[in-house]
Parts: C-alpha cells; structure tokens; sequence
C-alpha cells in the first residue's frame, strides 16, 4: 500500500523537477537523470516490499582486488 504513495510522490517530483528543465538539458544529461531516478525509485519499492538489497561491497572489495592484484590473505 505504500508503493502507491510513492510512485505518486516520484510523479510529482518529475513534473515539477525534471519536466521544466527538460528543454535546458542536454539528451546525455536527461538520460543520465532518468535513469537515476529510476534506480532510486526501483530501489525504495524493493525496500517497500521488503526484499532484500544486496550491498555494493563485495563486487567493489573484488574489483579492486582484481585491480590491484590483492590476495584474499591479505583482508
């Protein structure tokens, strides 16, 4: 029941954030502002519905090991 408020919150915040500067933005700009605030708002209807969230640690803890050749002894 709460995802509704939500979804509506997210609607207005578009039509009165993004939908006036629409014209002033470059098309890279737009995209990369949609596609934020898609991931925010899928993000808080995961949590609404209570599944679980996976932390960025671990694929950034494996990254940087591929990155800068750590061992797994060393953390």
């Amino acid at each position: 029941m709460a995802v509704v408020p939500l979804v509506l919150l997210y609607v207005f915040m578009l039509v009165t954030d993004y939908l006036p500067t629409k014209k002033e933005l470059a098309v890279k700009e737009r995209i990369i502002y949609l596609l934020l605030f898609s991931v925010g708002l899928c993000v808080l209807v995961l949590y609404l519905l209570d599944i679980p969230i996976p932390g960025p640690s671990k694929p950034i803890k494996s990254a940087v090991e591929k990155i800068l050749f750590i061992a797994d002894s060393i953390f």
